[in-house]
């Protein structure tokens, strides 16, 4: 998979958050987004997974050399954030279950939440989980769907000790052909890194 800025800007009101950007984003890469927070590495995160449309430029998707028509691109892509909720009212096992309905997963649903070290809480809501367990979902269920592009948007927050390594380890064994990209503040977020992109460049 590659995604291609070409001139890509995103203004909200009267206000730039990203101008003139171009930039070619390839599978088997892993890119780091770095910036102050309220610096638009959020924003950038949603131009690339296609939930904002760019105020000015052209963003181009391509998959074995064919360009995907936009109702096309969510079906390659996994993207965890903090803005992206899970269903609070579903027990683990109704969400695993529905996301397995629309995603395929490198593993087999029932050996999902022990991956995500959430065996024997299937039958408890999502909103009865801490914070570290409801980050370890979101990530987890991103990292193990089986998707040419991977986006992360800050990681391990809510992540203790056990869960920055429970991280780090899916990272490398599931990331390793993808488009990978990790917005963070968080250094060690960015193990593996290949490119580092600071957002205040593009301003």
């Amino acid at each position: 998979m590659t995604i291609s800025f070409d001139n890509i800007g995103k203004q909200y009101g009267s206000t730039w958050v990203l101008r003139s950007m171009n930039y070619v984003f390839e599978s088997g890469t892993r890119y780091g987004i770095t910036g102050a927070n309220g610096a638009g590495k959020s924003t950038l995160m949603k131009l690339l997974s296609g939930v904002l449309t760019p105020s000015e430029g052209q963003r181009t998707y391509t998959q074995n050399e064919n360009v995907l028509e936009a109702l096309d691109v969510p079906l390659h892509i996994a993207f965890a954030a903090p803005y992206i909720d899970l269903i609070p009212e579903m027990t683990l096992q109704e969400s695993l279950n529905f996301h397995c309905t629309f995603k395929a997963t490198y593993l087999a649903k029932e050996d999902i939440a022990e991956r995500l070290l959430l065996k024997g809480h299937e039958g408890k809501l999502i909103k009865e989980f801490s914070s570290g367990m409801q980050q370890r979902l979101k990530v987890g269920l991103a990292l193990l769907t089986k998707s040419a592009v991977l986006l992360l948007d800050e990681p391990t927050s809510n992540l203790d000790e056990q869960g920055m390594s429970w991280y780090h380890e899916l990272v490398h064994e599931f990331a390793q052909d993808r488009l990978l990209v990790v917005a963070s503040n968080v250094a060690s977020d960015f193990q593996g890194i290949d490119e580092r992109i600071d957002i205040q460049a593009y301003k």
